[in-house]
């Protein structure tokens, strides 16, 4: 997979829309960036969570101060061979983008809470 974290720019992906919907939602990767801003209760960073499809930036997903990573389905089907691993980070220079992508699965978003949970699903 040719990453597309390296053209992305924290300032462009922070203009994106919010989403529109409350619904759970499905991407094909996500990318995450701190949006300069710290939540209210827990002074934690805020993080804008970026739904990813065919390469390109849909919108903002979710703001969260914590992610909740849940890789039920991954660690069922976890092998040794490198290009299998479920969960892949990179990070774009300059700009400090953490994408974050799998070859076998895609990113389920829940609500979009400040205590968010993403799920990976097969594709």
């Amino acid at each position: 997979m040719n990453s597309p974290a390296a053209k992305f720019q924290r300032s462009k992906l922070l203009k994106l829309k919010f989403r529109k919907s409350n619904d759970p939602v499905t991407y094909d990767s996500i990318v995450v960036v701190h949006n300069g801003k710290k939540h209210s209760h827990s002074n934690y960073g805020m993080m804008a969570v970026i739904g990813v499809n065919k390469q390109k930036p849909v919108e903002i997903a979710a703001y969260a101060d914590d992610i909740n990573w849940d890789l039920r389905m991954a660690i069922l089907s976890l092998t040794a061979s490198w290009d299998k691993v479920p969960l892949r980070t990179e990070c774009s220079h300059p700009g400090v983008v953490l994408h974050f992508w799998s070859n076998q699965y895609r990113f389920h978003i829940s609500h979009p809470l400040s205590s968010l949970t993403i799920f990976l699903v097969k594709k």
